[in-house]
């Protein structure tokens, strides 16, 4: 077997990973990525398998089992620091920083953003999905943190840079959008409020019915379970129903 079929063996292997993590299955994601990583070690490839090492690191994350995110994601790190790969330490740091963000330390989650920022600026891959990524995830530090202003100025710099990347309709910009009408109602500005939701809501009602149109009764069962935390989250936005206008009361009726 040549050396090019076995690596195409291993894309398509990390391929069908990367397609059930879209579907929301990440048991199946992380079946599929365990066997592409061990042919990535196999062929002594250690950019791919840095690269597998931190995607498995985010699938575990799903499934909770945070320990093995984490080791993995350290291996990643430090394979990718060794071989001087930017790009995947830039990852791997963002998925160390969102583990302390989750864990409620804040401040450590902060810095280690920025400092995934500040590489990824000095290899040049400041006009990358991965940079968008970091911002909108330090963004949510500095929410916690107070500096809620802030919070929404890097969020708006990561929306425009993914959007130009990725397209306006493209599913990750729900999150960013959704963030964005978050941020704007602890500001207690309402009518931003009414604006991003809407975007956001309209977005991923179209991805979820663009998706349901080809899933099995499984297959969107485990879609809708990563997705409809948007529509779950509705009434947050109607607590004060005097002072929420009338178009963001309607959407959050449809949701």
């Amino acid at each position: 077997v040549s050396d090019t079929t076995t690596l195409n063996y291993a894309n398509t292997l990390a391929t069908q990973a990367h397609m059930q993590a879209d579907l929301g299955n990440y048991e199946e994601a992380v079946s599929w990525g365990e066997h592409a990583l061990r042919r990535y070690e196999a062929r002594g490839d250690s950019l791919q398998q840095a690269l597998m090492l931190y995607t498995l690191s985010t699938y575990y994350t799903h499934l909770g089992q945070q320990e093995r995110a984490d080791a993995l994601s350290a291996l990643s790190l430090q394979i990718s620091h060794r071989r001087g790969f930017s790009q995947t330490e830039a990852d791997a740091l963002n998925q160390q920083a969102i583990a302390l963000y989750k864990s409620g330390q804040y401040n450590q989650a902060d810095e280690i953003f920025r400092q995934a920022l500040l590489l990824l600026r000095e290899a040049g891959l400041a006009a990358t999905t991965s940079y968008a990524s970091v911002l909108c995830n330090r963004a949510l530090c500095q929410n916690k943190l107070g500096s809620t202003p802030t919070a929404i100025a890097l969020t708006n710099e990561a929306l425009s840079l993914q959007q130009g990347i990725l397209g306006l309709e493209h599913g990750d910009n729900v999150m960013l959008l959704y963030n964005l009408a978050l941020y704007h109602h602890r500001l207690g500005q309402m009518d931003s409020v009414a604006h991003y939701y809407h975007r956001a809501i309209t977005l991923q009602t179209q991805q979820v019915r663009n998706n349901f149109s080809f899933q099995s009764t499984r297959q969107r069962e485990l879609f809708w379970q990563a997705k409809n935390f948007l529509y779950q989250s509705a009434p947050l936005f109607a607590t004060t129903p005097d002072q929420t206008p009338a178009s963001l009361l309607s959407d959050i009726y449809d949701a």
